[in-house]
């Protein structure tokens, strides 16, 4: 397996939220399990004192008066504001003028650099945060440039307890390499035992001085051997890992801190078994860091996963950080017409007909590819091969017919990107050749294992649209004879499933939508392969129901039925006999769906006349939520099948126009029905006419053009 394939089922990294809302439980002061809160707002830059937001009122400080004598000014952190991702919010920003381990010229170790030390709390004589056993820790932060010549000291301590051989846990960032190198890990130092340095942990290397904002999150569980330490910064790297920790006697820490009285450090880290008159604290305070911090929550338990989330979420909100998503919701597949299947390197995402689309959002790295399972397409003749189209980053789409089959491999999609920023890739099942048993075979079906980003690269949480729908349809809606004459089907260029009516109407009405058109289908009347709608709509294929407990799931907003058009041959006793079948079935899949049945854009010939009686039928029997979407209107542009015209190259197929035309009736009408009011003035010019359907229309095309 390619090592930097992101594919789309895998273990969910840390700090991956499990809902897009942010829950608004965030921290809670009197938690009593809150051992710490350390809020920006609860810096005072004019004391030098940060105030603990929980109910222990813990004060953190200089480190006492031999400090505060000798340099009182440059020991004192700033109240800053600062920025990520577009979110404005306070912080508190450490300095550190010279090299961490180098000792400043007149001075003690560590002087010139701002830390803060743990100094009272409300309890005289505890100490809340001398946690020996679960815990759970946030911390927002921005480090510094790393600096070089670090010498023999390989670390700067960003946070935590420490003592001079094991102490609850201590967070640092420590050099990739002795001597210094390009590159720094983020680890844990030591953990109530004896000092326990990197511990193997599976962590990236940080870019020297690029490392963005970000929340690391420490958690001890279990029986307190076992810890899980996770980073998420805004540049882009994400990872997990799960470890294991001494957990030996403390009886060296307790030595020199008899009474636990270690303090909780910022910046640097207390050491004091070689502490002086004027650096009590020990050698410590020279491995210092520089950066900025936002909030920091230690809790004396391992918090349970929903209380782990909304932590998770109060944190992301606060601070701007991307939702970063793993496994389907990665891809954004759009509803109803992916059939997944596997896990990890055996998932696998299968459309069967055209105009199934996904959407991503990703950002670390420089290239993007979709991999593709070419062992569907064994079989398939060059000519009949699936086309797909894609855009990265919204630019103009990229038309790509598939040639490899018999393995998985990587189409590439784009190369060159900026790796500190997000890119989105928008994909379509273009085109297909429904001679090759479409509804029995994979072998002109899109199967797809993932997405393909750089070692290091993350997919983001996408926007998507709040409503859901569905189309069903014929070889309107799979967009045959869209771009150009329509003459076989193994002829793909001319069709264009993205050009259907139906992506403008998932536009226009705010959806994502499953778009299911097959050539020849209609509702009695089998296509070249395919059985007729009232057999299939609830399957993906000939094997596999789309169906959850006989729901359709989640349950579309809008369901679209364009059928009639290829039952011209069939009975009207029949084909209202399928129509109300398929309309029950439906009904009992979608119980609070808007149903909308379309008639034929050919006119009463094609069964317009049976749609209109059957919605009728319908809503006199209770059935209030199925509508009529008569295309009359657009009847005469179709007056002779077989003779090219404006709307139609082979005067049946709609075109790119004809297919506006159609998605602008489609919308006035189904928005009236949705607003109970009249169709809307897309012109704005204070009358709703003909010209409203144009200026829709128009504005889809260009879009749709792009």
């Amino acid at each position: 397996m390619d090592t930097k394939r992101i594919i789309a089922i895998g273990i969910c990294f840390l700090m991956v939220g499990l809902g897009a809302e942010v829950c608004g439980s965030g921290p809670n002061p009197a938690d009593p399990a809150l051992a710490l809160w350390l809020r920006p707002a609860g810096y005072n830059q004019g004391t030098g004192i940060w105030t603990d937001a929980s109910s222990h009122g813990t004060e953190l400080g200089g480190q006492g008066a031999g400090e505060v004598l000798t340099d009182p000014v440059n020991h004192t952190p700033q109240s800053v504001t600062a920025t990520n991702n577009g979110k404005t919010f306070a912080a508190v920003n450490f300095r550190q003028a010279f090299d961490p381990v180098v000792k400043d010229a007149g001075f003690a170790d560590g002087h010139w650099s701002d830390r803060l030390y743990q100094r009272s709390n409300n309890t005289p004589g505890s100490n809340p945060l001398m946690l020996g056993g679960n815990l759970t820790l946030f911390m927002v932060c921005k480090c510094a440039t790393v600096n070089g010549g670090l010498g023999p000291h390989s670390n700067q301590t960003i946070a935590g307890i420490r003592g001079p051989s094991g102490a609850p846990y201590n967070l640092s960032v420590f050099m990739a390499t002795f001597p210094y190198s390009s590159g720094s890990h983020l680890g844990l130092v030591t953990y109530g035992g004896d000092l326990v340095y990197q511990s193997n942990l599976a962590v990236p290397v940080l870019p020297d001085g690029s490392s963005g904002w970000g929340v690391i999150e420490l958690k001890f569980s279990g029986d307190g051997t076992t810890c899980q330490i996770g980073q998420d910064f805004g540049s882009g790297m994400q990872w997990s890992d799960t470890m294991t920790v001494p957990r030996n006697s403390s009886a060296g820490f307790d030595a020199v801190y008899p009474t636990k009285d270690a303090p909780f450090t910022i910046a640097c880290h207390a050491q004091g078994n070689n502490g002086t008159a004027d650096n009590p604290y020990g050698g410590g305070t020279f491995e210092r860091w520089a950066g900025q911090m936002g909030d920091i929550l230690v809790y004396n338990t391992a918090l349970d996963e929903t209380r782990e989330t909304e932590i998770q979420d109060y944190l992301r909100d606060t601070y701007g950080f991307p939702q970063v998503v793993t496994g389907v919701e990665a891809l954004g597949l759009a509803p109803y017409v992916w059939k997944c299947s596997g896990e990890g390197e055996t998932f696998r995402a299968e459309a069967t007909m055209p105009g199934a689309y996904l959407k991503s959002l990703f950002q670390g790295t420089t290239t993007v590819g979709l991999v593709v399972d070419g062992t569907a397409n064994n079989g398939c003749p060059a000519s009949s091969m699936p086309v797909v189209e894609y855009s990265v980053d919204n630019k103009p789409f990229t038309v790509v017919p598939l040639t490899t089959t018999g393995s998985v491999y990587t189409l590439p999609l784009a190369s060159g990107l900026n790796s500190g920023s997000q890119h989105t890739l928008e994909l379509y099942f273009r085109a297909a050749d429904l001679a090759q048993n479409r509804w029995t075979a994979s072998t002109a079906h899109l199967r797809i294992a993932g997405i393909d980003l750089d070692t290091g690269g993350l997919f983001l949480r996408h926007s998507t649209r709040p409503k859901l729908a569905i189309g069903y349809g014929d070889s309107v809606l799979e967009g045959v004879g869209v771009d150009g004459l329509f003459t076989s089907w193994q002829i793909l260029g001319v069709n264009n499933a993205r050009g259907s009516w139906l992506s403008m109407v998932g536009l226009a009405l705010d959806c994502e939508y499953g778009q299911l058109g097959t050539g020849g289908q209609g509702m009695s009347n089998p296509s070249l392969s395919v059985p007729p709608l009232v057999q299939t709509w609830d399957h993906y294929d000939s094997t596999t129901s789309r169906l959850t407990g006989g729901l359709l799931l989640p349950e579309p907003d809008y369901v679209f039925c364009a059928m009639g058009t290829n039952d011209s041959g069939i009975s009207s006793q029949d084909f209202i006999e399928d129509y109300n079948t398929w309309l029950t079935d439906m009904r009992q899949a979608c119980p609070h769906a808007r149903i909308f049945c379309m008639t034929s854009h050919f006119g009463d010939n094609w069964h317009a006349a049976d749609v209109r009686a059957i919605v009728a039928a319908s809503n006199a029997g209770g059935d209030r939520n199925v509508y009529l979407i008569d295309l009359a209107p657009l009847v005469p542009a179709y007056p002779h099948p077989g003779t090219a015209s404006i709307h139609a190259y082979d005067g049946a197929h709609p075109s790119q126009y004809g297919q506006g035309m159609i998605g602008a009736l489609v919308t006035a009408q189904a928005q009236k029905t949705i607003s109970k009011a009249d169709p809307p003035d897309f012109n704005n010019d204070g009358i709703v006419n003909g010209l409203d359907f144009a200026f829709f229309a128009a504005n889809w095309l260009w879009h749709s053009s792009e």
